[in-house]
């Protein structure tokens, strides 16, 4: 997996569950679109369309997370199965 240095997937309990799946962790300059451009623009149409989902469902704001993460996860099994 390749991340910023933006600090959001930098906490001890994230390295050792990657390191416990065997996934390689690998870190660009923080701040900086210009090396990891298709994950932020992936990241930016995810959130902007789970937002868009969940305003025009009249969603309560708490359930937000969960329905970003159930949008997240439905699109990767969609695309795992290609």
């Amino acid at each position: 997996m390749r991340s910023d240095n933006g600090r959001e997937y930098l906490s001890h309990s994230f390295k050792k569950f990657m390191a416990s799946r065997g996934i390689l962790h690998q870190t660009s300059c923080a701040y900086t679109p210009q090396q990891n451009g298709v994950v932020e623009r992936k990241n930016r149409h995810l959130v902007e369309t789970t937002r868009t989902i969940l305003i025009h469902g009249d969603v309560h704001q708490r359930f937000w997370v969960m329905m970003f993460l159930l949008h997240v996860i439905s699109l990767i099994a969609w695309h795992l199965q290609f």
